[in-house]
């Protein structure tokens, strides 16, 4: 993972991780400030409806880790770097649900971000997916001509 794509990834958790720590355990004014309205489109989400949608969003963000396992698994991507030219091994895939979803690791990464935005009920990792988005439309058609 390179080091741009990898802090727009994990800023979003260590920031509120850390933050929450910092301040004794209690959700800092800074996090209310950019918090996501109650109301969504017209869906009141208040108490146990918002709390519902965060442990969801979090069930779905495990299952999403482990629907990478099996990615890293199919493709067969287990640091397959030579050392002497230090580029990956990796061919595009032709058959399989990972031929209609290219790359399945960017798109899961940026579903994760997405849920993020409801597991911390705030705006900020919506800015954390349009970063990574930006990140892979440059990064994905330079791989793209490598592998090719």
């Amino acid at each position: 993972m390179l080091p741009l794509q990898g802090l727009t990834y994990f800023f979003v958790p260590m920031v509120y991780i850390g933050s929450v720590v910092a301040a004794g355990l209690e959700q800092p004014q800074w996090m209310n400030s950019l918090a996501l309205p109650d109301t969504v489109y017209g869906v009141a989400l208040e108490g146990h409806h918002k709390n519902a949608a965060r442990v969801l969003a979090r069930v779905l963000s495990i299952t999403l880790r482990n629907l990478s396992d099996d990615v890293f698994e199919h493709l067969e991507m287990t640091s397959f770097i030579s050392s002497a030219t230090n580029v990956y091994s990796i061919a595009i895939v032709q058959a399989g649900p990972f031929a209609w979803v290219r790359p399945p690791l960017y798109a899961l990464s940026l579903m994760h971000s997405g849920f993020w935005t409801v597991m911390f009920v705030s705006f900020v990792p919506l800015v954390v997916v349009v970063a990574t988005a930006a990140v892979y439309a440059v990064k994905i058609p330079i791989e793209g001509e490598a592998i090719l």
